[in-house]
């Protein structure tokens, strides 16, 4: 092979490189990039768990900070899960751990979809929009 081949070969296969790379960090920081600001809110008590109430509340605060319009957005009920008291979440639904989960706002259009998630930290709630893929 002659040199000149080689460097083009060397050329072509290190720009295909940088380009995987870069497709692949891409499609790594996805996630991320379809999430909002986070927001904190410091409570004056401290919950022994993250409540549907609190959460109902946190949301619709979130969805105001970060532009949305609440006149246009109707939060979902969900009823599939439980809080730690036995209580049925109307809106939350909750993972395993009983200081997270998540709140499902419908836009009046019909199609348009966010998803609060939430977390309780102490006496702090961090809640954060998300956009669905």
């Amino acid at each position: 092979m002659s040199r000149r081949k080689i460097v083009i070969f060397a050329a072509v296969f290190a720009t295909v490189l940088i380009c995987g790379y870069r497709a692949y960090r891409w499609l790594a920081d996805w996630p991320e990039r379809r999430k909002g600001p986070e927001h904190v809110l410091q409570l004056d008590f401290t919950p022994p768990f993250l409540t549907d109430d609190l959460a109902y509340q946190e949301a619709l605060r979130a969805m105001t900070l970060d532009g949305y319009d609440s006149a246009q957005w109707q939060v979902c009920q969900d009823g599939r899960t439980h809080a730690p008291d036995g209580s049925t979440d109307k809106y939350l639904l909750r993972g395993p751990d009983p200081m997270c989960g998540s709140v499902e706002l419908l836009n009046k259009n019909g199609y348009d979809v966010r998803s609060v998630l939430l977390e309780l930290r102490g006496s702090q709630v961090a809640s954060r929009v998300y956009v669905p893929p």
